[in-house]
């Protein structure tokens, strides 16, 4: 009973706090993915926005007047952070190397979290 209520509380911030979320299969999903990059960041960070496409999820995150992304997972073991980094987004074929994915899956995580992503691309 305890966990259906945590589990409502928790889906009811999720669903009312300012997230923008970009192809999501599920909020189950999305529960889990900001609860795992929360868990990795500081305290103090807020998740702006986040976005998932197959196995691997891509959240942006503020604290104080720092912010950046971080790439996530999901494994055997749930959604893991592969990278938390505040270089920006490198070419897409190094972030795919670094992220353990293919271009394809890149360029799909990118195409779901910012359509003009390409722009940006040297």
């Amino acid at each position: 009973m305890i966990g259906k209520i945590l589990s409502a509380v928790v889906l009811m911030f999720v669903l009312s706090s300012p997230v923008a979320i970009a192809q999501v299969q599920s909020n189950d999903q999305v529960e889990e993915v900001i609860a795992t990059a929360s868990s990795a960041l500081s305290p103090s960070a807020v998740i702006n926005k986040v976005a998932i496409v197959g196995n691997f999820a891509l959240v942006s995150w503020t604290d104080g007047h720092a912010g950046s992304s971080a790439t996530l997972r999901n494994s055997d073991q749930g959604w893991v952070v592969v990278t938390d980094s505040m270089r920006g987004w490198p070419p897409v074929d190094v972030y795919a190397r670094e992220n353990g994915m293919t271009v394809e899956e890149a360029e799909a995580l990118f195409d779901a979290f910012n359509p003009k992503w390409r722009q940006w691309q040297r």
